[in-house]
């Protein structure tokens, strides 16, 4: 608790007591709360909204918000953390079963909206009429868009191996396709990978 305390005052005073308004101070303390977690030490960010709505009796409608205010605010390097964040999404992605489309539940509000906006640039439709949470796209067109996001060979590779599930004869699995890509990817990223492992990853990927 003494980072999260030393952490707290230094910003809270940073511009003068009083200086923060109330809403400040949530955002402020969301983020220190995934950060370092309430007296057990453990980071909330590894929680769901819905988990944290509970522990922290809020609406979930406000952590939710909260956390979106607090990534924008306090996170150094927002792209960065966009694409580590997208990683542990693909991580948990399920194949349809016509293997044509992806499934992606992203609850982040930081991370969906900035992958709407590289799949607006690539012409997609941002497609959560059923969930807001949940996007469901071709993998080719998903391909495209993570293209402009990672290592060209990791993605390449990933297209062409969800290719190869479609074939009847096809010994993959998806999760095995995925943790190709996710080892592949999160190298490319190097010291740009933010709170992610391969080892993380993998085991989010299941098979």
């Amino acid at each position: 608790m003494d980072a999260f305390k030393s952490h707290f005052l230094d910003s809270y005073l940073a511009n003068g007591l009083g200086s923060l308004s109330k809403r400040d101070i949530e955002v402020l303390l969301i983020y220190l709360l995934d950060e370092y977690g309430l007296v057990d030490g453990k980071p909330l960010k590894a929680l769901s909204n819905q988990s944290v709505s509970i522990l922290l009796k809020a609406p979930n409608s406000r952590i939710k918000a909260l956390r979106y205010e607090a990534t924008l605010k306090y996170t150094p390097n927002n792209e960065d953390l966009a694409k580590s964040r997208l990683l542990e999404v693909i991580a948990k992605s399920q194949l349809d079963s016509d293997k044509r489309r992806i499934g992606l539940i992203i609850e982040d509000s930081f991370t969906r909206n900035w992958l709407q906006g590289h799949m607006k640039d690539h012409g997609l439709v941002f497609d959560g009429s059923f969930n807001s949470e949940v996007v469901r796209a071709d993998a080719d067109q998903i391909c495209n868009v993570l293209l402009s996001i990672y290592d060209e060979q990791s993605v390449n590779t990933f297209r062409e191996k969800i290719a190869q599930l479609r074939q009847s004869e096809s010994k993959l699995s998806f999760p095995d396709v995925k943790k190709d890509f996710l080892k592949g990817a999160i190298g490319g990223l190097g010291k740009a990978a933010v709170g992610i492992t391969v080892k993380g990853l993998v085991s989010l990927a299941g098979g």
